[in-house]
């Protein structure tokens, strides 16, 4: 295995001499944590997340540091302590019962990452895993859980109860239940965290809120996450409108429109909060979104042409205008 050794040579006094700064203690163990991940790890295992308590902390490091640092810091003048954190969202799940981990044991975790969210970028979504997020931006844009530093410590990570093992928790060689094994392991530590990160980013939202499905299935299902714990923990003294924004990508199949079934019955569900729904199919910012990785589909000739054309038109007009008023 080929290996990278990184020699931070460089004196205080030296890096002053060239207008630098030496990095912080934190940066530098975020740094380390990062590059030992990619020198020593090989191809991605099928079993438990490894190193998770490293992985946790670098990833919280990460966020407040770069990613988004001004959703924590507005909250608290110093830096989060990520190593409290990593600890308090392992020992949730470490030594309990594989299957029967209660949702309520990740209270104390979400307390200490939770933080209030922007009014109106609440952004929900169901089946568009792939593209909601490249839309949100990280939370430039739009703020889904993943963009919270809740769901970006955890996203995509795998990680179970091993009561046998010294420290509580599954290893790389174990696989571990996920999100679907609910039928044979409806508590396991994946799913009750989803859920309980679920609720409480549900219950944060304010304002307008957004909620992207997916018009190439039924796009609101009753057994999704968003059916069965986001909508009903929205609180309806906090948010007034909801933006449905159906997409699909350019060329596939469209199974359901604003006025399909499903959308519907998701109308009903928000009306009955008196939250005021409206509805959009592919809307033309998110076209251009999709477009971009699909430039060829005959979809977009009318998105790619807009982006085109526009700046040109928009320097047409100015120079009739000009010489309208020359005259």
């Amino acid at each position: 295995m080929r290996k990278t050794i990184i020699i931070f040579h460089h004196t205080p006094r030296q890096l002053s001499a060239q207008g630098l700064t030496m990095p912080s203690h934190d940066l530098l163990v975020a740094a380390c944590i990062l590059t030992l991940a990619l020198v020593t790890s090989a191809c991605p295992s099928s079993g438990a997340t490894a190193d998770l308590r490293s992985m946790l902390i670098g990833r919280c490091l990460e966020f407040s540091t770069f990613v988004n640092p001004a959703a924590v810091c507005d909250v608290t003048p110093s830096r989060p302590n990520c190593s409290a954190m990593a600890d308090l969202f392992i020992s949730a799940f470490a030594f309990q019962d594989v299957c029967n981990i209660s949702v309520s044991r990740y209270d104390k975790f979400l307390e200490a990452t939770s933080y209030p969210l922007p009014p109106d970028k609440s952004l929900f979504w169901g089946g568009v895993n792939a593209f909601v997020h490249q839309y949100s931006e990280a939370g430039a844009r739009m703020v889904t859980l993943e963009d919270t530093l809740t769901g970006y410590m955890i996203n995509l990570l795998s990680f179970c109860s091993a009561p046998d093992e010294p420290d509580g928790i599954a290893g790389p060689d174990t696989k571990c239940p996920g999100l679907n094994d609910s039928a044979t392991c409806p508590s396991s530590a994946l799913i009750s965290f989803w859920t309980a990160a679920s609720l409480n980013f549900a219950s944060r939202a304010r304002g307008t809120i957004s909620i992207m499905l997916n018009a190439s299935r039924v796009a609101f299902r009753q057994d999704s996450i968003l059916s069965r714990y986001e909508l009903p923990n929205i609180m309806a003294n906090n948010v007034t409108e909801a933006n449905i924004l159906l997409v699909h990508a350019p060329g596939d199949e469209i199974t359901e429109t604003c006025q399909g079934p499903s959308i519907a019955n998701l109308t009903r569900r928000l009306a009955a909060k008196n939250i005021t729904a409206t509805c959009r199919e592919n809307p033309r910012e998110i076209l251009w979104l999709l477009c971009s990785d699909n430039p060829t589909v005959k979809e977009c000739d009318n998105a790619g042409s807009v982006r085109t054309t526009s700046p040109l038109l928009v320097c047409v007009m100015t120079m009739v205008v000009g010489v309208v008023q020359l005259f």
